[in-house]
Protein backbone atom coordinates (compact mmCIF):
# COMPACT_ATOMS: atom_id res chain seq x y z
CA UNK A 1 0.00 0.00 0.00
CA UNK A 2 1.17 3.35 -1.04
CA UNK A 3 1.44 5.55 2.04
CA UNK A 4 1.53 9.21 1.79
CA UNK A 5 4.70 11.23 3.12
CA UNK A 6 3.34 13.86 6.16
CA UNK A 7 5.30 16.56 7.95
CA UNK A 8 3.48 18.39 10.87
CA UNK A 9 4.59 21.34 12.01
CA UNK A 10 4.09 22.89 15.45
CA UNK A 11 5.07 24.60 18.00
CA UNK A 12 3.90 22.77 21.38
CA UNK A 13 5.17 19.23 21.80
CA UNK A 14 1.70 17.69 23.04
CA UNK A 15 0.15 18.75 19.92
CA UNK A 16 2.69 17.54 17.74
CA UNK A 17 2.29 13.64 19.49
CA UNK A 18 -1.52 13.95 19.41
CA UNK A 19 -1.47 14.98 15.59
CA UNK A 20 1.06 12.27 15.04
CA UNK A 21 -1.08 9.44 17.20
CA UNK A 22 -4.32 10.19 14.84
CA UNK A 23 -2.30 10.22 11.62
CA UNK A 24 -0.29 7.24 12.30
CA UNK A 25 -4.05 5.34 12.91
CA UNK A 26 -4.57 5.71 9.31
CA UNK A 27 -1.66 3.21 7.48
CA UNK A 28 -2.16 5.14 4.46
CA UNK A 29 0.02 7.48 6.14
CA UNK A 30 3.58 8.38 7.32
CA UNK A 31 4.74 10.45 9.45
CA UNK A 32 8.16 11.57 8.23
CA UNK A 33 9.15 14.77 9.96
CA UNK A 34 8.06 17.39 12.59
CA UNK A 35 9.29 20.61 12.81
CA UNK A 36 8.70 23.66 15.57
CA UNK A 37 7.98 26.52 13.24
CA UNK A 38 7.69 27.42 9.71
CA UNK A 39 11.45 28.66 8.86
CA UNK A 40 12.09 24.52 10.48
CA UNK A 41 9.44 23.19 8.45
CA UNK A 42 10.52 24.85 5.26
CA UNK A 43 13.85 22.90 5.25
CA UNK A 44 11.70 19.34 6.19
CA UNK A 45 9.67 19.67 3.28
CA UNK A 46 12.86 20.55 1.22
CA UNK A 47 14.37 17.57 2.18
CA UNK A 48 11.16 15.11 2.21
CA UNK A 49 9.03 17.06 -0.53
CA UNK A 50 6.01 14.79 1.47
CA UNK A 51 2.28 15.11 0.12
CA UNK A 52 0.82 16.23 2.96
CA UNK A 53 1.53 19.19 5.87
CA UNK A 54 -0.26 19.85 8.70
CA UNK A 55 0.29 22.90 9.99
CA UNK A 56 -0.51 25.23 12.79
CA UNK A 57 -0.87 28.73 11.99
CA UNK A 58 0.52 30.69 15.45
CA UNK A 59 4.59 29.66 15.38
CA UNK A 60 7.79 31.75 16.72
CA UNK A 61 9.71 32.68 14.05
CA UNK A 62 7.29 31.73 11.33
CA UNK A 63 3.77 31.53 11.51
CA UNK A 64 2.11 28.67 9.14
CA UNK A 65 0.05 31.33 6.96
CA UNK A 66 3.89 33.11 6.09
CA UNK A 67 5.24 29.21 5.75
CA UNK A 68 2.73 28.60 2.54
CA UNK A 69 3.54 32.24 1.23
CA UNK A 70 7.56 31.03 1.09
CA UNK A 71 6.23 28.02 -0.44
CA UNK A 72 4.76 29.14 -3.23
CA UNK A 73 8.35 30.20 -4.28
CA UNK A 74 9.27 27.06 -4.99
CA UNK A 75 6.94 24.50 -7.62
CA UNK A 76 8.58 21.60 -7.47
CA UNK A 77 7.55 21.44 -3.61
CA UNK A 78 3.68 21.49 -3.80
CA UNK A 79 2.46 19.34 -0.42
CA UNK A 80 -1.40 19.81 0.42
CA UNK A 81 -1.86 21.47 3.37
CA UNK A 82 -4.14 21.20 6.48
CA UNK A 83 -4.41 23.95 8.89
CA UNK A 84 -4.43 22.43 12.66
CA UNK A 85 -5.11 25.43 14.64
CA UNK A 86 -6.92 26.82 17.71
CA UNK A 87 -8.27 29.63 16.05
CA UNK A 88 -10.93 30.07 13.59
CA UNK A 89 -10.02 33.98 12.90
CA UNK A 90 -7.22 32.42 10.35
CA UNK A 91 -9.79 30.50 8.33
CA UNK A 92 -10.13 33.13 5.60
CA UNK A 93 -6.70 33.14 5.02
CA UNK A 94 -5.90 30.01 4.88
CA UNK A 95 -8.64 29.14 2.25
CA UNK A 96 -7.31 32.03 0.12
CA UNK A 97 -4.02 30.42 0.55
CA UNK A 98 -5.31 27.08 -0.94
CA UNK A 99 -5.23 25.48 2.13
CA UNK A 100 -7.17 21.75 1.59
CA UNK A 101 -9.05 21.55 4.68
CA UNK A 102 -8.81 24.05 8.20
CA UNK A 103 -9.07 22.04 11.37
CA UNK A 104 -9.89 23.53 15.17
CA UNK A 105 -7.51 21.62 17.85
CA UNK A 106 -10.81 21.09 19.84
CA UNK A 107 -12.68 19.25 17.08
CA UNK A 108 -9.50 17.53 16.50
CA UNK A 109 -9.78 13.81 17.47
CA UNK A 110 -13.24 14.23 15.23
CA UNK A 111 -12.11 16.01 11.98
CA UNK A 112 -8.31 15.27 11.40
CA UNK A 113 -9.39 11.37 10.43
CA UNK A 114 -12.01 12.86 8.13
CA UNK A 115 -9.47 14.98 6.24
CA UNK A 116 -6.97 12.35 6.09
CA UNK A 117 -9.54 10.07 4.46
CA UNK A 118 -10.62 12.72 2.52
CA UNK A 119 -7.27 13.62 1.15
CA UNK A 120 -6.28 9.87 0.24
CA UNK A 121 -9.98 9.60 -1.70
CA UNK A 122 -9.05 12.57 -3.16
CA UNK A 123 -5.09 11.38 -4.06
CA UNK A 124 -6.57 7.98 -5.49
CA UNK A 125 -8.84 9.39 -7.92
CA UNK A 126 -6.64 11.87 -9.26
CA UNK A 127 -3.80 8.75 -9.76
CA UNK A 128 -6.56 6.59 -11.15
CA UNK A 129 -7.03 9.68 -13.90
CA UNK A 130 -4.12 10.00 -14.74
CA UNK A 131 -3.72 6.27 -15.78
CA UNK A 132 -6.59 6.78 -17.98
CA UNK A 133 -4.91 9.76 -19.40
CA UNK A 134 -1.93 7.74 -20.06
CA UNK A 135 -4.05 4.75 -21.18
CA UNK A 136 -5.90 6.96 -23.68
CA UNK A 137 -2.82 8.54 -24.96
CA UNK A 138 -0.90 5.44 -25.53
CA UNK A 139 -3.43 3.41 -27.23
CA UNK A 140 -3.98 6.80 -29.54
CA UNK A 141 -0.19 6.12 -30.12
CA UNK A 142 -0.61 2.70 -31.43
CA UNK A 143 -2.91 3.13 -33.19
CA UNK A 144 -0.70 5.82 -35.77
CA UNK A 145 2.15 3.65 -35.37
CA UNK A 146 3.12 0.99 -38.09
CA UNK A 147 3.23 -2.99 -37.57
CA UNK A 148 4.48 -5.07 -40.11
CA UNK A 149 2.27 -7.99 -41.65
CA UNK A 150 4.25 -10.76 -43.12
CA UNK A 151 3.00 -12.57 -46.89
CA UNK A 152 4.62 -14.98 -48.52
CA UNK A 153 5.91 -12.20 -51.03
CA UNK A 154 6.19 -9.23 -49.11
CA UNK A 155 6.09 -7.60 -46.08
CA UNK A 156 3.55 -5.17 -45.48
CA UNK A 157 3.60 -1.57 -43.09
CA UNK A 158 -0.06 -0.51 -41.99
CA UNK A 159 -1.25 1.50 -39.44
CA UNK A 160 -3.49 -0.36 -36.94
CA UNK A 161 -5.94 2.34 -37.81
CA UNK A 162 -6.25 1.88 -41.17
CA UNK A 163 -7.46 -2.09 -40.75
CA UNK A 164 -11.38 -2.42 -40.94
CA UNK A 165 -11.42 -5.86 -39.74
CA UNK A 166 -9.64 -9.15 -39.40
CA UNK A 167 -11.45 -12.51 -40.44
CA UNK A 168 -9.65 -16.00 -39.05
CA UNK A 169 -9.18 -18.34 -42.41
CA UNK A 170 -9.25 -22.33 -42.12
CA UNK A 171 -6.17 -23.04 -42.28
CA UNK A 172 -5.54 -20.45 -39.27
CA UNK A 173 -4.29 -17.44 -41.26
CA UNK A 174 -5.95 -14.39 -41.27
CA UNK A 175 -7.43 -12.23 -44.08
CA UNK A 176 -6.89 -8.22 -43.20
CA UNK A 177 -9.16 -5.87 -45.09
CA UNK A 178 -8.29 -2.63 -45.18
CA UNK A 179 -9.90 0.76 -44.85
CA UNK A 180 -8.76 1.28 -48.87
CA UNK A 181 -10.53 -1.94 -49.63
CA UNK A 182 -7.26 -3.91 -50.02
CA UNK A 183 -7.25 -7.54 -48.58
CA UNK A 184 -4.23 -8.80 -46.83
CA UNK A 185 -4.30 -12.82 -46.65
CA UNK A 186 -1.10 -13.32 -44.25
CA UNK A 187 -0.25 -16.98 -42.09
CA UNK A 188 0.05 -14.74 -39.02
CA UNK A 189 -2.68 -16.41 -36.96
CA UNK A 190 -5.80 -14.34 -35.34
CA UNK A 191 -4.41 -14.35 -31.79
CA UNK A 192 -1.38 -12.76 -32.82
CA UNK A 193 -2.22 -10.17 -34.44
CA UNK A 194 -4.60 -9.42 -32.06
CA UNK A 195 -1.63 -9.34 -29.94
CA UNK A 196 0.13 -6.33 -31.90
CA UNK A 197 -3.05 -4.42 -31.92
CA UNK A 198 -4.14 -1.19 -29.93
CA UNK A 199 -6.54 -3.53 -27.38
CA UNK A 200 -8.95 -0.43 -27.09
CA UNK A 201 -9.74 -0.07 -30.83
CA UNK A 202 -10.06 -3.33 -31.77
CA UNK A 203 -12.88 -5.81 -30.23
CA UNK A 204 -12.98 -10.24 -30.87
CA UNK A 205 -16.77 -10.46 -32.11
CA UNK A 206 -16.42 -14.28 -32.45
CA UNK A 207 -13.86 -16.71 -32.73
CA UNK A 208 -13.69 -15.84 -36.69
CA UNK A 209 -13.32 -11.79 -36.69
CA UNK A 210 -12.04 -8.61 -35.11
CA UNK A 211 -13.09 -5.91 -35.70
CA UNK A 212 -12.06 -2.10 -35.32
CA UNK A 213 -14.74 -0.03 -33.43
CA UNK A 214 -13.98 3.12 -35.41
CA UNK A 215 -14.07 1.59 -38.34
CA UNK A 216 -17.82 0.74 -37.71
CA UNK A 217 -20.31 2.41 -39.96
CA UNK A 218 -24.32 1.34 -38.45
CA UNK A 219 -25.69 -1.59 -36.63
CA UNK A 220 -28.60 -2.78 -38.76
CA UNK A 221 -31.35 -4.26 -36.55
CA UNK A 222 -33.13 -7.35 -38.74
CA UNK A 223 -35.93 -9.61 -37.35
CA UNK A 224 -36.34 -7.17 -34.31
CA UNK A 225 -37.97 -9.53 -32.33
CA UNK A 226 -35.16 -12.00 -32.43
CA UNK A 227 -33.13 -9.59 -32.08
CA UNK A 228 -30.47 -10.40 -34.41
CA UNK A 229 -28.25 -7.44 -35.04
CA UNK A 230 -25.74 -6.99 -37.99
CA UNK A 231 -22.53 -4.55 -37.89
CA UNK A 232 -21.70 -2.38 -41.44
CA UNK A 233 -18.33 -1.31 -41.03
CA UNK A 234 -17.22 2.02 -43.06
CA UNK A 235 -16.63 1.79 -46.88
CA UNK A 236 -17.55 -1.57 -47.51
CA UNK A 237 -21.38 -2.65 -48.95
CA UNK A 238 -23.47 -3.99 -47.02
CA UNK A 239 -23.66 -7.37 -48.24
CA UNK A 240 -20.48 -7.31 -46.23
CA UNK A 241 -22.11 -7.22 -42.54
CA UNK A 242 -21.10 -8.96 -39.83
CA UNK A 243 -23.55 -11.18 -37.65
CA UNK A 244 -23.38 -9.72 -34.45
CA UNK A 245 -23.92 -12.70 -31.76
CA UNK A 246 -26.78 -12.33 -29.26
CA UNK A 247 -24.76 -12.79 -26.06
CA UNK A 248 -21.88 -10.08 -27.54
CA UNK A 249 -24.24 -7.03 -28.64
CA UNK A 250 -24.24 -5.66 -24.44
CA UNK A 251 -20.66 -6.30 -24.49
CA UNK A 252 -19.92 -4.49 -27.44
CA UNK A 253 -21.67 -1.29 -26.98
CA UNK A 254 -20.14 -1.49 -23.39
CA UNK A 255 -16.83 -1.15 -24.90
CA UNK A 256 -17.55 0.99 -27.83
CA UNK A 257 -19.35 3.71 -25.22
CA UNK A 258 -16.14 3.22 -22.36
CA UNK A 259 -13.46 3.98 -25.12
CA UNK A 260 -15.69 6.72 -26.60
CA UNK A 261 -15.78 8.22 -23.21
CA UNK A 262 -12.16 8.10 -22.80
CA UNK A 263 -11.56 9.81 -26.27
CA UNK A 264 -13.79 12.31 -25.82
CA UNK A 265 -12.31 12.93 -21.93
CA UNK A 266 -8.74 12.95 -22.71
CA UNK A 267 -7.53 13.64 -26.50
CA UNK A 268 -10.09 15.65 -28.40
Amino acid sequence: MEKYKTIIIDDMPENVDQIKRLTQKDERFEVVATANNGANGLKEIAAHNPELVLLDVEMPVMGGIDMVMALKEFPALDPIIVFVTMYDKYAIQAIRNSAFDYILKTNLEEFLPQALHKFAMEKASRKLVLGQQIEALANNLESNKQIVISTPTSDYFIRPAEIVYIVRCENASSNIIMQNGRNISTGQSLILLEGLLPKNDFYRLDRKHLINIKQIDEIIKENFIAGRRFIKMKGLPTNKKLLIPLRKYKLLMDFVDANKMLAKKYLL
